[in-house]
């Protein structure tokens, strides 16, 4: 439990409003919307968005996936065509781990 309080809005057939700004970024009612909502024995599924509903999780993969196809059927480049190569990044990976500050001691050294 926190000792904060938060101000909840609560409209029956609209979005639902809270002081700490979940529902907002969400879409979603935080616990304290949803504490409030249960205090007056409301269902929390009429507030919760549109987006989170199970026919628009089924309608985000109902078209179909295309795979990439292997290496000898891409195309090959053609500066004429318009297709150029990607560029090599312009900064300088590491290969290794970075170094450690940490002073070794008899802890270190492998046990016989």
């Amino acid at each position: 439990m926190s000792s904060r309080s938060y101000s909840v809005d609560v409209t029956p057939g609209a979005n639902s409003l809270c002081s700490c700004g979940r529902t907002i970024i969400y879409h979603m009612p935080c616990a304290h919307v949803i504490s409030s909502i249960a205090s007056v024995i409301i269902s929390h599924l009429d507030y919760i968005s549109e987006y989170y509903t199970m026919n628009n999780f089924k309608m985000t993969y109902v078209d179909e996936f295309h795979t990439i196809p292997d290496k000898a059927y891409w195309p090959s480049h053609d500066p004429a065509y318009g297709l150029y190569p990607l560029n090599t990044p312009n900064f300088r990976r590491r290969s290794s781990r970075p170094k450690t500050n940490r002073y070794r001691n008899i802890m270190d050294e492998p046990m016989h």
